[in-house]
């Protein structure tokens, strides 16, 4: 029979095979995020010297680099800065659902709101026409309308007709 000194646990130190290694990406993980952070600022502001270039040059590709350098730097910025949150602030799945939902209700609201602005801008269309009976504002007005009204109708009923599919 073994002695009992030899069933005896003993304390191992967190400096096992994974216990080092999480240890180290732990330590890393500040560090990279703020170099990730600096990294996309560095990207936004060669977008902003390539659109000053491409202004002064008149060269549309490079304007072209800059618009979507811009606009894909400035949109990973706001992912990595609110993505913490967002992953931080979720407890259960009441509050995913409760994320969703609300993301839905703000784009459903926004388009309606864009629906509304694109009637406004095509009734001014329409008195264009009716001042200067340019051929271009009348089809700019009607397009505008059934756009407008298409866009506003899906907004109202997409939120109620995919859950039911």
């Amino acid at each position: 029979m073994p002695d009992k000194e030899d069933l005896e646990i003993k304390p191992t130190s967190s400096k096992t095979l994974f216990g080092g290694v999480m240890e180290s990406l732990g330590s890393l993980v500040s560090p990279l995020y703020s170099w990730g952070i600096t990294i996309i600022t560095i990207i936004f502001l060669a977008g902003v010297v390539a659109m000053i270039m491409s202004i002064l040059f008149r060269n549309g590709q490079w304007q072209k680099y800059g618009q979507s350098t811009i606009y894909i730097s400035f949109i990973v910025l706001l992912i990595l800065r609110g993505l913490p949150i967002l992953i931080l602030s979720m407890q259960s799945s009441q509050d995913v659902d409760a994320l969703l939902n609300s993301a839905i209700t703000m784009l459903s609201y926004s388009a309606l709101y864009l629906g509304l602005i694109s009637i406004a801008v095509s009734l001014l269309f329409r008195l264009g026409y009716k001042l200067i009976e340019h051929p271009d504002f009348h089809r700019w007005s009607k397009n505008l309308v059934s756009v407008s009204l298409l866009m506003m109708a899906f907004a109202v009923l997409v939120p109620y007709v995919f859950p039911l599919l």
